[in-house]
């Protein structure tokens, strides 16, 4: 539903889907799959709640319907479709960079003032940095561009607690 309105397609618009994992700080993490149709028009599916936020309570809705909706696909759409999990090449690039600047400006800066200062604050910036780039790193990881098969669905592709 959309405004309100029921909409159907048919699969055979279906150009690609991605199914994608990511995670909020101090949220918890969260799944979604995004289907592109042939005229462009995208429709994103998520296990977030109407504030935006990861909501584990949606995680076995969210899965039943990405399980469902693959066992749906004829084997002609299985061929047809393009699937993708994790991000785009584009977003993980710039993710990577994002880490690797995130991990030399919090943890490595903080190692090298301990080691120069003798202050033992810089430690601390360190370990916090250490919580901050851990999750980051582990979905840049979750996330590496991919294809995947419709007809088995890995365990990486679902939001997990």
């Amino acid at each position: 539903r959309t405004d309100g309105v029921a909409r159907t397609t048919d699969y055979t618009t279906i150009d690609s889907i991605r199914i994608q994992n990511g995670s909020v700080p101090k949220s918890g993490t969260f799944g979604a799959c995004e289907i592109t149709f042939r005229n462009g028009r995208t429709l994103v599916i998520n296990s977030m709640n109407s504030w935006g936020t990861p909501d584990p309570e949606r995680f076995d809705d969210y899965a039943e319907f990405l399980q469902d909706f693959h066992a749906r696909l004829s084997d002609e759409d299985c061929r047809r479709i393009r699937f993708y999990a994790g991000a785009t090449e584009g977003r993980q690039m710039f993710a990577r960079i994002s880490v690797w600047i995130g991990g030399g400006f919090f943890v490595l800066l903080p190692i090298f003032l301990l080691l120069l200062t003798g202050e033992i604050k810089a430690l601390f910036i360190c370990l916090a940095g250490l919580a901050f780039i851990g999750p980051a790193f582990k979905t840049l990881k979750k996330n590496e561009p991919r294809s995947y098969d419709p007809r088995h669905l890995d365990d990486d592709l679902f939001p997990h607690t």
